[in-house]
């Protein structure tokens, strides 16, 4: 399942590349900024929803299937999901994860941009390139010392960079 995270966390990454880049791409097109991010949004929703349409019409259920699950009501099935602890932790901590990601890409743009005078997206386009080197990296220490000790790992490296941006200057 790590390999296959990592593929997923490098798709993820692409994805945003992508999106980044297609930024300026689009700005040779278009001049006015509520025009060209209407479209990027556009595209990207359509990039982003594609993926599901496809495995919901190309991925037939066994009709015994269908019946059994059926039978179990909504409330009973998010009442098992979210009584199984392991479920909960790992979704919280993805959650959060997400949102110190979010905190941070928010930061980086914010001194970039005002502080440093700099272009934005070449920064997170670094950042981004960064992470996607990393991912191969990542796997194989998860292999060698565990998942736990490479999410441990991982956070406390995060942790350094954001704390090492108050000093710059």
């Amino acid at each position: 399942r790590t390999i296959l995270n990592g593929y997923r966390q490098a798709f993820s990454m692409l994805a945003g590349l992508t999106a980044v880049a297609s930024v300026d791409i689009l700005g040779g097109f278009y001049t006015d900024e509520k025009q060209k991010f209407s479209l990027l949004g556009v595209l990207a929703g359509i990039a982003i929803i594609l993926p599901f349409l496809v495995v919901l019409w190309g991925i037939k259920e066994k009709p015994q299937a269908v019946k059994e699950n059926s039978k179990q009501k909504i409330s009973a099935l998010f009442k098992e999901t979210f009584s199984n602890k392991s479920f909960v932790i790992a979704a919280t901590v993805f959650f959060l994860s997400w949102v110190a990601i979010g905190i941070g890409t928010g930061m980086v743009t914010y001194f970039v941009k005002y502080w440093m005078n700099i272009k934005p997206m070449y920064i997170l386009l670094a950042i981004q390139l960064t992470a996607l080197i990393s991912i191969p990296f990542l796997v194989k220490l998860s292999e060698k010392i565990g998942k736990k000790m490479t999410f441990i790992f991982g956070i406390s490296f995060w942790a350094i960079v954001q704390f090492s941006m108050i000093f710059l200057q």
